[in-house]
């Protein structure tokens, strides 16, 4: 087959998600094209899974590949392509796990996109960069809920609910989140904007059919009302509303099918009724260690061993040996 015949055939493949398929010949092209750095892009895509998970799937190769990708291009081509090939190598880190120097390479390309690329391309970037800085602060530098809240509220200016409502929907979510884990400011402010991000995402996902994106925000919603519940006078209220989302989100998750979700749930139920026990609630310490073993059963299910041992300690430390 020609070159010109095998990057073509190359390309319908991509187009049609066949990765393991694309590689080989795209790998040849690249043999007789060896300074193409968009033939080194798509590549390193092919081999990231972006598109979907395959056999061929390695993130050090598609690593290489990128950067040899920006090698060619240099940091002199100021503009999209280069914005572009930063984004994948930066995504392709995140997955790798090197999210901090993914971080530096989405700046980078969000700087970019701001003055060169579309609207639509920079939200993209934000939208990715609100991610890793989740990553980030979920690995031990909490301060960067604050930038995650930043790079969402910059995504905001341009996804719309009216016109992109599944994409406004994700990063509104993703924001909601972002508020209740920031410690700055008062707490009892940041919840009720988090609860106002997801009341919205549920606007906006209103008609489709994507049950565990619905169960999701009925768990988010959950915890924020268990947490806003200690920051309020009403706060027996609160602790009733969260065990309604609970409920609703085990609609969703079924512990056959999805156990490690439905033991998630199942463990904040317990929090609810265990916080529930002073406001009158008379069975409620027995709902809590229904929900505990439901738990427990979930997470031995999905193999969380860590979570099965401290919902164990939770459920023994609550109801006698002989009764657990």
């Amino acid at each position: 087959m020609t070159n010109s015949g095998s990057w073509m055939s190359a390309s319908v493949h991509c187009a049609a998600q066949r990765c393991e398929k694309a590689i080989p010949l795209l790998e040849d092209t690249l043999g007789l094209r060896p300074g193409d750095a968009d033939l080194c892009h798509q590549i390193g895509l092919c081999y990231s899974g972006a598109c979907h998970r395959h056999a061929l799937v390695s993130l050090p190769l598609a690593v290489a590949y990128l950067e040899r990708a920006l090698r060619v291009v240099g940091p002199g081509e100021a503009g999209g392509r280069r914005a572009r090939y930063l984004e994948s190598l930066g995504n392709t880190l995140r997955m790798a796990g090197e999210v901090a120097r993914a971080r530096r390479l989405l700046d980078e390309s969000a700087a970019l996109l701001k003055r060169h690329g579309p609207r639509h391309d920079w939200a993209r970037v934000e939208f990715n960069l609100g991610n890793v800085c989740c990553d980030l602060a979920d690995a031990g530098d909490p301060g960067l809920w604050t930038e995650a809240i930043r790079h969402y509220r910059n995504v905001l200016h341009v996804r719309r609910e009216a016109a992109d409502p599944l994409r406004f929907a994700a990063t509104v979510q993703n924001l909601g989140t972002a508020y209740r884990e920031a410690k700055h400011g008062s707490a009892r402010e940041r919840l009720r904007q988090a609860i106002g991000c997801y009341y919205a995402a549920f606007r906006a996902y209103a008609g489709a059919h994507l049950p565990q994106k619905l169960a999701g925000l009925h768990n988010n919603l959950g915890n924020a009302y268990l947490e806003l519940s200690s920051h309020q006078e009403d706060g027996c209220r609160h602790v009733r509303r969260a065990l309604g989302h609970f409920a609703r989100a085990l609609r969703r998750n079924s512990k056959d099918d999805r156990p490690c979700e439905y033991a998630i749930t199942q463990f904040n139920r317990a929090q609810g009724y265990l916080l529930l026990t002073p406001c009158g609630c008379r069975n409620c310490a027995a709902a809590a260690a229904q929900c505990f073993r439901e738990a427990l059963d979930g997470f031995e299910r999905c193999g969380d061993t860590a979570r099965a041992a401290m919902v164990a300690r939770r459920l023994a430390a609550l109801v006698p040996s002989r009764e657990a």
